[in-house]
């Protein structure tokens, strides 16, 4: 790994005013003056210019000897559009020659980072915006924030363009407001030259994870470089890095390290009272040591004990599936248990279905196919709070809307199945409803191996593969049983793979039972556009339960009172060596 690269934008080394003292808390200085600091750093490499240079007038060619003497590089160049001029916005002045004025301004930005070889060209639209309500017309303000940007990357093709987001100041409401939003708006724009700078400050100070932001940025590849800096969350303090929420910073870091992202490590900091040169040596101080730790991570260990998380929680689910069975009497033992994984990470991380959007149609969507093991969904359902564990408590009773298949008269169950071989196709319906809507929600359905040997499945996926549904994610629980023995004696269907491939399926395999393999596999669907995905998750049935695995007799078979608490033990020791 390349040893790690810090930088600052050069106003850290600048002298400021604010509306209390108006004569400024230094004397003033000029970009050369800056540079000149920011050359006594130790460990600083990079800079962030804005344009035009302040301080006076100055050549490319005078701002780079300056650099030269000081052993620095330009990272990037920031144009100034949110000063007096664009004071109602850059590309959402309501003044069309504004608009044009702030193209222009930017435009020769874009001459400073291709003489000084920088790696982009930073946007901050922090006039873009309104304060109040009724003030601008939405519509054409979102279209115009996006129109300026991909005009200009558009016209550039051979350079970076950054935005750099922000909740507010200097307006109330800023347009490009948080990750989602600007990732939104990019995507929407849609020419690959264009990514965000994610501000550590400005995401925890919006709400934000930043780690989770930066992950969302990095998942849509759109995370083209970074400030940090600190803050206590009420404003953008744009304080010493490290300084009120270093375990934040750390996690930060952490998503990038993990997703070996390499860029420069920056300083977006305001040292109003601070001396610019000994804050900066500070906060790399902090940087470095927090490279280092990255170093010294055991990151396999905290992979599995953030994956434990999710294991407690299905150890949690089985204790439950079998203290129903066994107080009704009835259920599909087996089969629950092998796939209660896959409905963990689906409900708990992928699906964001709860009670609240289940009546929504705008939302993603799971068809239970796999009716023998109705007692797994119920009890994930259960915990996601679609009715209470008393009521769950009446599986099988008499008059009790909880029986051994799925049923619509529950809230949370979105079509009747157990009837095997229906499920699949009333998913590709609703998969292609979403597409002819235009809808970018997915639709999920588990399948059990042994219902692979229904006709209606393979016609099913005929018609998911013919209108290219995407959208479509169909899990097989690949646990090697059936009702009557092993699947490849009764009616063999291997080779799983092959034959979905065949039918213009993009297939993966994976372990269905190992809680971070099915995380790791859901981030990265849909596998390829324009084809449905089919998810082999090899699980093991009684999956949990020493004396349930991989036995038969186990599909339908009821734990005796013996059985039960044996069971209850196993799990609650495993459960004990968790903690």
């Amino acid at each position: 790994m390349k040893k790690q690269e810090f930088g600052a934008g050069i106003w850290h080394f600048a002298t400021y005013l604010d509306r209390y003292a108006t004569d400024g808390y230094g004397e003033p200085r000029s970009v050369l003056d800056a540079i000149e600091l920011a050359g006594q750093v130790k460990d600083l490499s990079y800079v962030d210019l804005n344009f035009p240079y302040f301080g006076g007038s100055y050549s490319n060619e005078q701002i780079k000897d300056a650099l030269d003497k000081a052993n620095l590089k330009v990272i990037g160049i920031t144009p100034e559009i949110y000063t007096r001029e664009f004071s109602k916005g850059a590309f959402t002045n309501p003044d069309p020659g504004i608009r044009k004025r702030a193209h222009e301004l930017i435009t020769q930005a874009c001459e400073a980072v291709r003489f000084f070889n920088a790696k982009y060209v930073k946007l901050w639209p922090g006039q873009d915006g309104w304060d109040y309500p009724f003030q601008v017309d939405h519509k054409s303000l979102w279209k115009n924030s996006m129109d300026g940007v991909g005009n200009l990357a558009s016209e550039n093709t051979d350079l970076n363009f950054v935005i750099e987001y922000k909740p507010r100041e200097p307006r109330v409401k800023m347009s490009y407001d948080s990750v989602s939003r600007t990732i939104l708006g990019i995507e929407k724009i849609g020419l690959p030259n264009i990514g965000l700078l994610l501000d550590f400050g400005h995401a925890i100070y919006g709400g934000e994870s930043a780690a989770d932001s930066a992950q969302l940025a990095i998942d849509y590849g759109r995370l083209f470089g970074m400030d940090v800096n600190d803050n206590f969350r009420s404003w953008d303090d744009d304080l010493l890095a490290g300084s009120l929420h270093p375990i934040e910073l750390f996690e930060f870091f952490y998503v990038l390290r993990k997703n070996n992202w390499e860029g420069v490590w920056q300083l977006d900091q305001f040292p109003f009272r601070e001396d610019s040169v000994v804050m900066a040596n500070m906060a790399i101080d902090f940087l470095k040591a927090v490279d280092k730790a990255l170093d010294d991570l055991d990151i396999e260990a905290l992979t599995k004990a953030q994956a434990n998380h999710d294991a407690i929680k299905s150890l949690e689910y089985r204790k439950t599936i079998l203290d129903i069975i066994y107080k009704s009497g009835a259920g599909h033992t087996g089969g629950s248990l092998s796939c209660i994984d896959i409905l963990n990470v689906l409900y708990n991380k992928i699906l964001d279905i709860n009670p609240k959007n289940f009546n929504e149609k705008d939302r993603n969507h799971y068809i239970h196919s796999k009716g023998h093991s109705v007692e797994a969904l119920y009890t994930v359902l259960c915990d996601q709070g679609f009715f209470s564990r008393k009521d769950l408590e009446k599986l099988n009773h008499f008059n009790s809307h909880f029986i051994g298949h799925p049923t619509r008269k529950i809230l949370g169950i979105e079509h009747n199945t157990g009837a095997l071989g229906h499920g699949l196709s009333v998913a590709v319906g609703l998969a292609l409803s979403k597409k002819k809507d235009q809808k970018t929600n997915k639709v999920f359905s588990l399948l059990g191996d042994g219902e692979l040997s229904e006709g209606s499945v393979w016609e099913a996926c005929t018609t998911a593969s013919k209108y290219h549904l995407d959208n479509l994610i169909v899990i097989i629980d690949r646990n090697d049983l059936q009702i009557t023995g092993k699947t490849e004696e009764v009616n063999p269907i291997e080779p799983i793979d092959k034959k979905f491939e065949a039918f213009g399926f993009e297939t993966i395999s994976t372990n269905g039972n190992n809680i971070s393999e099915l995380l790791n596999v859901f981030k990265e669907i849909p596998i390829q556009k324009n084809k449905p995905t089919v998810i082999i998750a090899k699980t093991t049935k009684g999956s949990g339960v020493s004396f349930i695995e991989n036995q038969i007799n186990w599909h339908h078979k009821v734990p005796s009172e013996d059985e039960y608490r044996r069971a209850i033990s196993e799990l609650n020791e495993k459960l004990n060596s968790y903690e």
